[in-house]
């Protein structure tokens, strides 16, 4: 439902829209108002970032007793020597991703928090132009 909050974004940057998600549900222990934000702020972020015409995808799978979701844009590459520092309270880059104009560089730190009060993990990998970013979440008793 978060991802339909950016179509007219969507739309406006010729972005061609990826949903890669099983046909059964996947149901986590979180907090859904968090995990929305979490969700909200790295789509914001792939929309922002990706050039014109190219593809976004969100991605959500199970493995290994976990649930995975990967938010990937194609744009500029994220320098190597910044990805330590993207989940970084008030990070803007100058350099990366100049694009992004408006915000204080909060969206990724609070990102970060809110998965780490779900002690699990976050990461980020970007690379010839394809930047990704992966969280997991326990997978709730069935």
């Amino acid at each position: 439902r978060t991802v339909l909050n950016f179509e007219e974004r969507v739309d406006r940057k010729h972005l061609i829209m990826e949903l890669d998600m099983p046909e059964a549900q996947i149901f986590v222990n979180g907090d859904m108002d968090a995990l929305t934000r979490v969700v909200y702020n790295l789509v914001d972020n792939a929309v922002k970032f990706a050039d014109e015409g190219t593809e976004l995808s969100v991605s959500v799978w199970k493995e290994n007793g976990k649930a995975y979701t990967c938010v990937q844009d194609r744009g500029v590459t994220i320098p190597r020597s910044e990805l330590p520092l993207i989940f970084d309270r008030f990070h803007k880059s100058d350099r990366s991703r100049s694009k992004d104009r408006d915000g204080v560089g909060l969206g990724l730190y609070m990102v970060r928090e809110i998965i780490a009060a779900h002690e699990q993990d976050i990461f980020v990998t970007s690379e010839d132009g394809v930047t990704a970013f992966t969280f997991t979440l326990e997978l709730a008793d069935a």
